[in-house]
């Protein structure tokens, strides 16, 4: 995922990357090569890596991860 831009330069902490510029796809989140039968596995490293750069998903998939986790 590219990082947000930053057009007028103004971003008060430089040395940290920008969030990522676009909301984590269904299809990268759960991959066709992580199922369990016909239930779908999300990818948790790249699920993980995505959060800890400040990254957003889509609310239907976290109701969906929230479903598989309870």
């Amino acid at each position: 995922m590219e990082p947000l831009c930053d057009p007028l330069d103004d971003r008060p902490v430089k040395y940290h990357p920008a969030p990522p510029h676009k909301r984590l796809d269904h299809s990268m989140l759960f991959p066709d090569r992580l199922k369990r039968g016909t239930q779908e596995v999300p990818d948790w490293k790249l699920l993980k890596d995505h959060i800890a750069k400040e990254g957003r998903i889509s609310k239907q998939d976290v109701i969906q991860l929230t479903l598989m986790a309870a």
